[in-house]
């Protein structure tokens, strides 16, 4: 809401459509605390308003972070035994790069990155729909929810994010792309930093994809065909228990696919 009111705020700036684009943008991040100032009880707009930037920032950081770490853990089993050190030293890696951005300089190729990273959150969403609804499949999926959840899981939910929530992604990859190459029109120095940044996952996460594909039997088709057997949780307790929950039949196909591999 506070946002709504600042926009609002600084929809009359005078100028021709694109300058007035990039002036309210920077007025409306650099100005929001002048803006505040002029309302009725500043200090608690200001605090409210700040606040939620700060948490906002803070649970996107915390839920990125938490997700590429335990992915890593589960992939690599050497890194378990040193997930301390491996936290602790992403987080620090993080603030020492972190402070070019904190510069006057930094600010301008963090907006143009912001830009590209529409894109990259997009290509990456549609990618991981289509790996576990279908190739790992929507049964299975749905079942592991509701183990995880202990509580049925509608299959309407499952259909939307099947069907709908790739027609929205879609239409934000466009604009992110659309975005992405006006904002590059402006800021070309930042080509090469951001394709270091955001696109680097792009490309690695299908990479190292074929590169597990090289490693498994069968012909190029068979391989792209034969859905994961093995994901089960990591704590034996939990195993347990979801194996008791899948059944004997996803249970015998994983016997069947690990000895296939050895």
């Amino acid at each position: 809401m506070v946002s709504f009111m600042l926009e609002n705020y600084f929809s009359e700036l005078p100028g021709s459509p694109d300058k007035t684009e990039v002036v309210a943008l920077w007025v409306w991040i650099m100005g929001s605390a002048s803006a505040l100032s002029t309302m009725g009880w500043p200090n608690m707009w200001t605090f409210i308003y700040y606040s939620m930037l700060l948490m906002a920032a803070v649970i996107t950081i915390t839920t990125q972070m938490f997700t590429i770490l335990q992915s890593l853990f589960d992939e690599f089993e050497e890194l378990r035994v040193r997930k301390q050190k491996v936290t602790f030293g992403l987080i620090g890696g993080l603030a020492v790069c972190s402070t070019f951005f904190c510069t006057n300089h930094g600010l301008g190729s963090f907006v143009v990155i912001a830009m590209d990273a529409i894109v990259t959150y997009s290509m990456l969403h549609l990618l991981l729909l289509l790996v576990v609804l279908w190739i790992y499949g929507r049964e299975r999926f749905q079942r592991d929810i509701e183990f995880m959840l202990s509580q049925p899981f509608d299959s309407w939910k499952i259909y939307m994010l099947r069907f709908i929530a790739p027609i929205f992604l879609v239409i934000g990859l466009m604009i992110g792309i659309s975005w992405s190459i006006m904002d590059h029109n402006y800021f070309s120095v930042f080509l090469v930093m951001s394709i270091i940044v955001v696109w680097l996952p792009i490309i690695g996460i299908p990479a190292y994809g074929m590169y597990c594909l090289s490693k498994s039997t069968g012909t190029v088709w068979d391989r792209l065909r034969r859905r994961p057997t093995d994901w089960y949780p990591l704590e034996m307790e939990y195993r347990q228990k979801y194996e008791e929950a899948i059944g004997a039949t996803d249970t015998n196909q994983l016997s069947e696919v690990t000895d296939e591999i050895n």
